[in-house]
C-alpha cells in the first residue's frame, strides 16, 4: 500500500493510463471524455430513485454519465473502492458513452434501462478480460444480448421474479457475486449492487450543456480504428460495434422502438408500477397518449408472396407486443384498396387479406392520411420503393414516415427513417 494519499483525480488518470495500455479502444475513446466532480447532486438524485422495501437506497453510485460525454463522480465514495475496482468502473462508464446507451433509452422506464444495460455492459467486459467485482451485476444467461433484448426480458418477467432479499431492482439470480469474497477488502458491493447513474440529458444543468462537445462519434472511430491497426481491438466490443453502433440492430427490434419512440408518455404515482414492484422498488406507472398508427402495405405486382407474408408478420408480431394500440392497415398499389382498423388482440387480423397486383404508386396512401386522418402522427410503410416517391411532397404531410424495404429495392425515398428487411 502507498505511504501517500492519492487524490481521487490522480487515481481516476491513474485508470485511464491502464485502461489505454490494457485495451487501446476503451483507453483512447476515455481521454475524449470529461470528467467532473459531481457538485448538483446528479449522482444522488438518481440513487435515490432506486429504493429497497424500506425506502432506502438499495445500491452504491459512486459515478455516473450523461449522453454529452461528461462522467461525474463523487470524491468522497470513490474512496470506498480500491484500484482494481475503480479500473472496472471507469470501463463501465466507458462503454456506457461507446454504446450510446444514454441515447437509447428512448421512452422506457430509466431505472429498468439502467439495469439491461450494466448488465449487458458487465458481460461484455467479463468476456473481454475485466475482473466482475462483487456487487455488479452479471447474468450469464444474457451473454450476446442487446440492451433492449435484456430489457424486453426483465420487464416480460418482472412480476414472476421474487425478491426474497428486497434489494431493488437487482435481482440474485442477476448478482451472483453480491455477497463478500472471502480474503477480499470490505466495500459498498458487500451489501448493495454497485451501479452507476444514467443522467438524462433534461437533467443536465444548462451551465455543462453550454460548455464545448466532444466530437464523440469521430471519437469512437478514431478509437476504434488505432485498435484495429495495432491488433489490439476486443472481439467483444468489435461484434458489439457492428451490432450496436453501426446500426445492424435487428430490424425488427429496431422497428418496434421507433414506433414506441413516437407515443408521448408522462408518469403517475397514483398507480405505482406493478411491473417494478416485483424487485422491490416502488416507481412510477407510464401513461401513454392514445396513438393510431397506420400501416401502409405496398401490394403492388412487384411483391411476391414471401415478402408480403413477411410484411404482415410484422403487422402481427406488433399487434402482439404493444398492448392497446388502436391501428390501421392500408393496401396499396397504384390506388388504396383495403382500410382496415384493429386494435390489440383483434381476432379478425388473421383473416384479413390484402388485394392488389397492379402499378406502385405512394401518393394515394398519403393523401389518404391527409384528407382523412388530418391528426395521424405514424406512418410504417412496407414496401419494396420500386414507386413515385420522387414525387412525394413531405411538407404536405404532419406525421412521421418508416419505411421498412426489402432487401432488393429501388431508389431510397426523399424523406423518413429506413429500415431494410
Amino acid at each position: 500500500m502507498s505511504l501517500f494519499k492519492k487524490e481521487p483525480v490522480d487515481r481516476l488518470i491513474r485508470a485511464k493510463i491502464r485502461l489505454m495500455d490494457s485495451h487501446p479502444f476503451l483507453g483512447l475513446f476515455s481521454f475524449n471524455l470529461r470528467f467532473m466532480v459531481d457538485t448538483h447532486g446528479m449522482i444522488e438524485a438518481y440513487e435515490n430513485t432506486i429504493l429497497d422495501k424500506e425506502g432506502k437506497p438499495a445500491v452504491s453510485i459512486p459515478m455516473g454519465i450523461d449522453p454529452f460525454g461528461n462522467i461525474y463522480y463523487i470524491p468522497e465514495k470513490l474512496g470506498a473502492y480500491d484500484d482494481d475496482q475503480l479500473y472496472f468502473i471507469l470501463a463501465h462508464e466507458v462503454c456506457h458513452q461507446i454504446l450510446k446507451h444514454g441515447e437509447r433509452v428512448g421512452n422506457r422506464i430509466e431505472q429498468v434501462w439502467g439495469l439491461s444495460t450494466d448488465i449487458a455492459t458487465n458481460l461484455i467486459l467479463d468476456e473481454d478480460g475485466f475482473q466482475v467485482p462483487p456487487g455488479c451485476l452479471i447474468n450469464r444467461k444474457y451473454k450476446g444480448w442487446l440492451s433492449e433484448e435484456i430489457y424486453d426480458d426483465i420487464m416480460e418477467k418482472a412480476e414472476k421474479v421474487p425478491t426474497p432479499c428486497g434489494s431493488g431492482p437487482c435481482i440474485p439470480e442477476n448478482c451472483p457475486n453480491r455477497n463478500k469474497r472471502r480474503g477480499s477488502q470490505s466495500s459498498p458491493g458487500d451489501q448493495k449492487c454497485i451501479r452507476d447513474a444514467h443522467i438524462q440529458g433534461e437533467d443536465v444543468p444548462q451551465s455543462i450543456k453550454d460548455l464545448p462537445q466532444p466530437d464523440l462519434d469521430k471519437a469512437r472511430l478514431d478509437a476504434f480504428e488505432y485498435a484495429k491497426s495495432i491488433g489490439r481491438l476486443p472481439a467483444t466490443i468489435a461484434r458489439r460495434w457492428g451490432a450496436e453502433l453501426e446500426p445492424k440492430i435487428p430490424w425488427n427490434i429496431l422497428l418496434r422502438n421507433m414506433i414506441l419512440l413516437t407515443i408521448p408518455k408522462d408518469f403517475t404515482y397514483t398507480r405505482p408500477s406493478k411491473k417494478t414492484q416485483a424487485y422491490g422498488v416502488y416507481l412510477p406507472s407510464v401513461k401513454k397518449e392514445f396513438v393510431e398508427v397506420f400501416f401502409g402495405v405496398d401490394t403492388s405486382g412487384s411483391i411476391g408472396k414471401d415478402e408480403l407474408d413477411s410484411f404482415m408478420t410484422e403487422i402481427e408480431n406488433f399487434d402482439r407486443t404493444i398492448h392497446g394500440a388502436h391501428f390501421y392497415i392500408i393496401t396499396c398499389d397504384a390506388k388504396v384498396h383495403e382500410a382496415e382498423d384493429y386494435y390489440s388482440g383483434s381476432p379478425k387480423l388473421s383473416d384479413f387479406k390484402p388485394s392488389g397486383g397492379g402499378g406502385t404508386a405512394f401518393t394515394p396512401v398519403f393523401e389518404f392520411l391527409r384528407e382523412n386522418y388530418p391528426r395521424a402522427k405514424l406512418l410504417v410503410y412496407f414496401t419494396d420503393m420500386f414507386g413515385d416517391q420522387q414525387s412525394l411532397k413531405p411538407e404536405r404531410y404532419a406525421f412521421q414516415t418508416i419505411w421498412v424495404i426489402t432487401p432488393k429495392h429501388g431508389s431510397p425515398p426523399p424523406f423518413g427513417y429506413v429500415i431494410e428487411l
